[in-house]
């Protein structure tokens, strides 16, 4: 079946251009986007002095992905009825390359913060494991002190991230991935995510508390 024949079939009503790079870009990046899985699958890679990342994204159904390298550009068509969820998944792509974009050239930071008596960060750690497959893996070991419950221990895999201790009740989660990086600070947060009566807890930098009086 030829390209004319699978337009007229799907009767595109809707055709947009997502600009992969442009001329602003520093020479350091490059972007690399292939169609794997017989159009189902958009694999997107991004290269940048800060590290690479690579992303699968689910091509939806009814939309027609064609790669111009030569414009450096992903063209979407897509069928009657379509256009709107279409329009919705085109804006998700977009925002993707953008964030790729800016985690290797710029990267993502995330601030945790330790409020209340008995909270505390006690150490931060990469240590280096040899799986049973032979592979070596990197895991940041965090010890803390959380309320009641005394000291606790929790590990993330330190690929594509950065662990550091800034001071006795606060850290900081580094990394190119946005999406890696706030994943893994909810995770540290979501340990004792703060008390909005008490007021104590892990909470992120940049978060304000508000406490609430009880029977109010």
């Amino acid at each position: 079946m030829t390209d004319k024949m699978v337009e007229q079939k799907m009767k595109i009503a809707y055709e947009h251009k997502i600009k992969v790079m442009t001329e602003k870009d520093p020479r350091s990046l490059k972007i690399t986007v292939t169609i794997e899985g017989e159009n189902k699958i958009l694999m997107i890679e991004w290269r940048g002095r800060l590290g690479v990342i690579r992303k699968g994204i689910k091509i939806r159904r009814g939309v027609r992905i064609e790669i111009d390298n030569v414009r450096n550009e992903i063209i979407v068509k897509s069928e009657w009825g379509n256009k709107k969820k279409v329009k919705m998944w085109v804006g998700m792509v977009d925002g993707i390359l953008e964030s790729g974009r800016w985690g290797v050239i710029r990267g993502y930071k995330r601030g945790i913060r330790c409020v209340g008596i008995g909270y505390r960060i006690e150490d931060v750690r990469l240590i280096n494991q040899r799986l049973p497959d032979g592979t070596i893996e990197g895991r940041y070991e965090v010890e803390m002190n959380v309320g009641t419950r005394g000291k606790e221990r929790y590990s993330w895999e330190a690929e594509g991230i950065e662990i550091i201790k800034l001071d006795k009740t606060g850290l900081i989660v580094n990394g190119v991935d946005k999406e890696k990086v706030n994943r893994i600070a909810s995770e540290i947060r979501k340990i004792r995510a703060p008390n909005k009566y008490k007021g104590d807890g892990i909470k992120y930098e940049s978060e304000v508390l508000r406490s609430k009086r009880r029977g109010i």
